[in-house]
């Protein structure tokens, strides 16, 4: 019985993936921070995968198609790819993703066109993710990846595509970081060593451990449960706290001490937390202290 094309591409899709990324997730490979300069890993794999997935499409794309989007794709478009992923340019590898697909529409788009893209950009994500040690294995397991291609239209595909371009420049960047602690202890270290600093936020958080933003964020919360600028405005009322209690500085004072602008700031978060202003917060604790002695 004749396979329709979805069964092609899921037989084709499950040995390239499989291929490529099971040997690294049950051997692993080096750190990330050794791969910085370096060509990836090349074996005879990567001739299969070619081979495979060029076939899954011999029946539903022509040749003069399959030229056009090599084109588009071509060996030098996935070297500067990988490049700019290696080197953590997250907003430029992610251009690089969008103008593949602004090329597609050129010369007329279609879903058939557009699956055999995707598949060779998931192939050199493969490539990528099979170089690198990664963090959130999940999201790069094999029935997350082959759902990109069974999305519902060509927009959504090229949405994942450019989400997964950040994820892998964001666990590149991890990798660089001290392996030894989780993303929640070197948060706490430096949110403890730097909440004085008005400046200190999630962007900053994020460039201190080379992630981007809400991949920072998305990781300290899978790990702590807490929303990273939650922590960070807990962090600074918490002590904005202690020094109350101490009787000695004015609330503006108290304010600048643990990161706020003004005073205003440190009562929109003090209220926030626990629905006091910090002068409300003082005056019931010194009764609460006074009624135990």
């Amino acid at each position: 019985m004749a396979l329709c094309f979805e069964d092609k591409l899921y037989i084709c899709a499950v040995f390239v993936l499989l291929s490529s990324v099971g040997l690294y997730f049950y051997f692993g490979r080096s750190a990330n921070s050794n791969l910085q300069n370096q060509p990836l890993q090349e074996n005879s794999s990567s001739i299969i995968e070619s081979n495979l997935i060029t076939s899954a499409y011999d029946e539903d794309i022509s040749p003069f198609d399959i030229a056009q989007l090599d084109e588009i794709y071509s060996h030098d478009d996935e070297e500067k790819l990988i490049n700019l992923a290696m080197l953590e340019k997250t907003a430029e590898a992610q251009e690089l993703v969008k103008s593949f697909f602004a090329a597609l529409t050129e010369i007329g788009g279609g879903r058939d066109k557009a699956n055999y893209l995707a598949m060779n950009l998931i192939r050199t994500f493969v490539k990528l993710i099979s170089n690198i040690r990664v963090t959130d294995s999940s999201r790069y397991k094999f029935d997350n990846l082959l759902s990109i291609i069974m999305l519902d239209n060509v927009e959504s595909m090229e949405e994942a595509l450019i989400e997964l371009v950040d994820g892998i420049c964001c666990e590149i960047g991890l990798g660089k970081g001290n392996s030894d602690e989780s993303i929640g202890e070197r948060v706490r270290k430096y949110v403890e060593q730097n909440y004085s600093n008005h400046d200190l936020d999630v962007s900053k958080i994020g460039n201190y451990l080379s992630l981007s933003p809400s991949y920072a964020t998305k990781l300290f919360k899978e790990e702590t449960g807490e929303v990273l600028s939650n922590y960070i405005n807990r962090v600074r009322v918490d002590k904005a706290k202690e020094l109350l209690m101490l009787n000695i500085y004015r609330i503006e004072q108290i304010a600048k001490m643990v990161g706020y602008l003004d005073a205003r700031a440190l009562n929109r978060a003090f209220k926030r937390l626990y629905g006091l202003t910090p002068s409300q917060y003082k005056d019931i604790a010194s009764i609460e202290s006074d009624d135990a002695e």
